[in-house]
């Protein structure tokens, strides 16, 4: 029943290149195609096939031999890797889409064909791009399947592009390549040393990208429960260290602000040691000026401010001094009255006299905190 409709002439050639429906991308347009929905039948049907196997007396023993068990899905499969067969973009994205799956059903047969469902001929890098831009934009990170798809990574990274434009709510092939970049670092087996793929990747990749990264991982930490483990801990420390120094050493640091002010993702999630957090952030503050979310990373420094009140008091003078005015620091005055109360509480005269200094500047500057000098 599904093998027929993967003959359908839907989409044709006219169609994708048609203006109204090109910008949807190959994806979009083979979910609504009888071919690219028939495409996807397929796999769906080689894992439906695959749960029933497994159900055997001897299920283990067969999944292992994979496509042999299921030619009649291996034949199409092939047939539509044939540029010459099936030369539809829309086509080839169902296999990005699909492709940790087929490494499921049949890993030989998927390491064997990766060159021909990514192929490097210039001529075919519509297919290239419409099958790896789909990978990146459904699948998530896989460790076995970014074994085999290792040498695609690499490629990927020498194609980012140093236009970059951060794409909000859209896709971007760029930033879901950071955002696998990050999650295998975070997993550990990449190195960030001269030579290896994140190093290549930061040193191609301009700067507001690689804010996306260092923004994707901060809000990564924030939305894991409970603690991060030791290991991927160290690693993203020397992973972060790596990027300030570089910043530091640079004789423009402002050069590194897109992606330095990003940390504030991460001191806000509270899953770091809290001292080298903080001294992270004074860092940047002190080098760029800013972080980002600067009202979260207020709200997280209110919170740890009785424990750290001097660091808490400097990084919120350099945080709310040149926005005194801001109506958005109104709406969060209470964070940094937390913060400067704190401060004046603190057993260090010099804290003391730092809370007190910045309740000065900020209420010449505007915001109503004299009153906690008076109380």
């Amino acid at each position: 029943m599904i093998e027929p409709l993967t003959h359908d002439p839907d989409p044709t050639r006219e169609l994708e290149n048609d203006e109204r429906t090109s910008t949807r991308g190959p994806a979009d347009l083979a979910i609504n195609t009888v071919r690219g929905a028939a495409m996807e039948a397929v796999v769906r049907y080689g894992l439906w096939a695959r749960r029933h196997m497994e159900q055997a007396p001897d299920g283990a023993e067969r999944v292992q031999h994979g496509f042999d068990h299921m030619p009649e899905v291996r034949g199409t499969l092939d047939r539509h890797l044939d540029p010459e067969v099936d030369p539809s973009p829309a086509i080839r994205s169902v296999y990005g889409q699909w492709f940790p799956w087929l490494v499921l059903l049949d890993r030989a047969w998927t390491s064997e064909h990766i060159h021909a469902v990514f192929p490097d001929a210039p001529h075919l890098v519509h297919l290239r791009d419409a099958a790896w831009e789909t990978y990146l934009r459904f699948c998530r990170v896989y460790n076995d399947v970014v074994e085999l798809l290792w040498e695609e990574y690499a490629k990927a990274v020498e194609r980012v592009s140093p236009q970059y434009e951060p794409p909000g709510p859209m896709f971007s092939p760029d930033k879901r390549l950071a955002e696998h970049l990050m999650t295998i670092y975070w997993r550990g087996p990449v190195g960030i040393e001269t030579g290896e793929l994140l190093a290549r990747f930061y040193e191609l990749a301009p700067v507001q990208l690689l804010g996306d990264a260092v923004s994707f991982v901060g809000r990564s930490l924030r939305e894991t429960e409970g603690d991060i483990a030791p290991e991927v801990t160290d690693r993203l420390r020397a992973l972060w260290s790596v990027r300030l120094q570089a910043a530091q050493a640079s004789s423009s640091p402002a050069a590194f602000a897109d992606e330095l002010a990003e940390f504030g993702w991460w001191f806000t999630s509270g899953k770091l040691p809290g001292d080298w957090a903080i001294e992270q952030l004074e860092a940047v503050l002190g080098l760029v000026g800013r972080v980002e979310p600067a009202y979260m990373v207020l709200e997280r420094l209110a919170e740890v401010a009785s424990d750290m009140p001097g660091q808490a008091v400097g990084c919120v003078a350099k945080i709310a001094l040149p926005q005194a005015r801001d109506l958005g620091l109104q709406v969060h005055v209470e964070q940094v009255r937390t913060v400067l109360r704190a401060g004046l509480e603190s057993d260090s005269v010099a804290t003391r006299q730092a809370a007190t200094d910045t309740i000065n500047r900020l209420t010449a500057g505007g915001l109503e905190v004299g009153d906690l000098l008076s109380s």
